[in-house]
This record gives C-alpha cells, sequence and structure tokens, in this order.
C-alpha cells in the first residue's frame, strides 16, 4: 500500500476558533499539497482522518482537489495528535487492500506511525511544519513495515508546482 500521511495545515489559534479549524494560509498549504498529488496521477481508494476540525478539514480539502468523494472520508480518535502509534498502526492495517491511502492528522501522532513503519524509534521528528506530506510504501502493518518514498513541505512543493506543465511533475 501507499501510505500519505499529511498533517494538517496551520490551525486559527483558540481565541479566534474554539475548535481551531484552518486558517486561510492552513487551507492553501493543504490545497497545494492535494493538488500535486492530483499531478502526480495519485488515486485515493481511502482518506482516513482524526476527528478533531483541523484534521477534518484537512481531508475535505484533499478530497475535493483529489476527486475523492467527502462522504466517503473516515475518521477515528485512533489518528488523533496523543493516539498510540502500535493502535494507529494496527488501525491502519484494516485498510491493506487499499493500494493508496492518505491520513490527515496531526503531532505527535503522524511522527510516531512514520517512527514506528520505518525504524525502531519512537519518534523521528518529521511532520515539523503544517501541511508536511509524505508517501511511505507500506509492506506490513508492524514495525519496520514501510519504506519512506518521499517527504515534502507545501514550501518546496510550491514553486515547483508553478513550474511544471500540466501534464508533467
Amino acid at each position: 500500500m501507499d501510505l500519505y500521511l499529511i498533517r494538517h495545515g496551520q490551525a486559527l489559534s483558540k481565541e479566534i476558533d474554539p475548535e481551531e479549524g484552518l486558517s486561510p494560509a492552513g487551507r492553501d498549504q493543504i490545497r497545494i499539497c492535494a493538488q500535486m498529488l492530483t499531478k502526480v496521477g495519485v488515486k485515493l481508494d481511502a482518506i482516513l482522518t482524526s476527528p478533531k476540525r483541523r484534521a477534518l478539514e484537512s481531508a475535505i480539502i484533499c478530497a475535493q482537489e483529489t476527486g475523492f468523494r467527502e462522504g466517503e472520508i473516515i475518521t477515528t480518535e485512533l489518528l488523533e495528535p496523543m493516539a498510540k502509534a502500535k493502535e494507529a498502526v494496527a488501525y491502519l492495517g484494516q485498510f491493506a487492500g487499499h493500494p493508496a491511502v492518505l491520513v490527515a492528522g496531526h503531532l505527535p501522532s503522524l511522527d510516531k506511525i512514520t517512527a514506528h513503519l520505518l525504524t525502531d524509534r519512537d519518534e523521528l521528528g518529521l511532520f515539523v511544519d503544517n501541511g508536511t506530506l509524505a508517501k511511505i510504501q507500506v509492506t506490513t502493518f508492524g514495525a519496520l513495515g514501510g519504506r519512506l518514498q518521499w517527504y515534502v513541505t507545501p514550501e518546496l512543493i510550491r514553486p515547483v508546482m508553478s513550474e511544471a506543465p500540466d501534464d508533467k511533475l
């Protein structure tokens, strides 16, 4: 399976929005990453997300940009910020028959899931930037069951997308 992990975009402060929905900049961060997925031909078979508003809004933007049906987005508490990596990875294993799955989530859980799949460490220090997107090729849903294919940020994608021909990236 190709597992795409995206950290939610920049959120509004709790003072502005108690549910911490995406800011306009955060929406843009997610949109550019989702557009890149479309440009490179990714066809998502499932989108999973934390129920927290900023992650759910990120998942919805990814669905809109990639042609995935919003009504089929799956929310689970196993992808919340403090979720346990082993439980989250076991849950993701239920989607092993899907060729391409996107997970919209948070720190530290995305970093811990990635660490669990790629190494024998608890954390890697990835997903520091909002909108960070990674692709992991997963062969088994357990420790050391994946291989990192790429890791990009919206700041890296934006100039590449603006210069790439419509049919190539």
